[in-house]
């Protein structure tokens, strides 16, 4: 939160939509902990709740040797995510392109959302597109060329790229638009003078 104003709306929302999920009644818990120690509270709620798993990217503060006692395990949000998605992977899948549906005020199409996704959980990541890849639910545009590109630098097994003129297609080569400027006579006004031997575009 870069603000006050901006920590109050979250904190608001918070109240609002996920009332049901706020535990009390935690305080006592916090002398017997041993993890880090800033986030005790963390570990006490988990406790008080019967929370079997913390989901953080702070794993270093919480170590297994202080959680198995309490019989908690911290988990980072890519192995959870990707856990998640292995028990259900059409309903995970659906939860990705309902949030791309919902950005009306700053559109994001899924492959975008994923590439948002990519740098925190990039194995969930490729497990969504694999299998959106599969039922043919990515388009065949920049965007998931670009992630497509990305999840392959960063060692993802995904399927490979389409090849030959989908391939074309996908790089963003439209062979019904090269067709019929094909079938146009030459109009030597479209030729860049440094290059004679270029072709009308």
């Amino acid at each position: 939160m870069k603000t006050p104003e901006q920590a109050r709306h979250l904190m608001g929302m918070i109240r609002t939509h996920l009332r049901r999920t706020f535990v009390t009644g935690y305080d006592a818990l916090i002398p017997t902990l041993t993890n880090d120690e800033k986030d005790r509270h963390v570990l006490a709620a988990a406790i008080q709740a019967g929370a079997q798993i913390i989901v953080t990217f702070n794993l270093k503060d919480f170590p297994r040797s202080a959680l198995t006692p309490c019989g908690v395990a911290a988990q980072h949000p890519d192995e959870f995510l990707s856990y998640l998605h292995d028990r259900d992977p059409d309903a995970m899948a659906r939860v990705i392109v309902k949030q791309s549906e919902a950005l009306t005020r700053l559109p994001m199409t899924v492959p975008e959302v994923l590439q948002a996704l990519l740098q925190h959980v990039p194995h969930f990541v490729a497990r969504i597109y694999t299998y959106l890849w599969e039922a043919d639910g990515l388009p065949l545009d920049r965007h998931t060329r670009d992630l497509y590109t990305k999840l392959r630098h960063k060692g993802a097994n995904i399927p490979p790229m389409p090849q030959g003129i989908e391939h074309r297609r996908w790089a963003g080569y439209d062979p019904e638009k090269s067709r019929r400027q094909e079938q146009q006579p030459d109009n030597p006004r479209q030729i860049d003078a440094g290059t004679p031997d270029q072709e009308p575009g």
